[in-house]
């Protein structure tokens, strides 16, 4: 959070000498009237600003999470076909080779699953600012 509104927030990295500069990006077409310092990104669909962290009214991690057969992956997709594709974030490397996941042991495991088969998903809110974690069901 930005004055108020809500923008996509990455580390500005084209500094870094400057590591608490954050790039915030408006949406593909958002009215950026009443906006200062922002500039088009290549395109023109899109506006940026680089700002110090500390002018942040807020900044968060959003990431989504599945439970499928007791065990949590980390949500990378989702498909038209009804499946949902994840991460896992287990580490009993027999556990997933007995359960079909793809991957290795030194960067990861992951699958693809039928969305009926899970039990159930859910949002993890970190502030980046206090360090607070909060879960709420997706």
């Amino acid at each position: 959070m930005f004055q108020g509104r809500r923008f996509l927030a990455l580390r500005d990295t084209s500094d870094r000498s400057k590591p608490n500069r954050r790039k915030l990006w408006t949406q593909p077409g958002e009215d950026v009237s009443g906006l200062t310092g922002f500039t088009p990104r290549p395109g023109g669909e899109r506006y940026e600003r680089i700002v110090h962290r500390d002018e942040l009214d807020a900044l968060y991690s959003d990431r989504m999470y599945f439970v499928w057969k007791g065990q949590t992956f980390l949500v990378t997709g989702f498909g038209d076909d009804g499946r949902v594709s994840g991460y896992w974030q287990g580490g009993d490397i027999a556990w997933a080779r007995e359960h079909g996941l793809r991957g290795n042991q030194y960067d990861g495991h992951f699958g693809t699953f039928p969305v009926d088969e899970v039990e159930e998903f859910y949002v993890e809110r970190k502030d980046l600012l206090t360090g607070r974690t909060e879960r709420r069901d997706a």
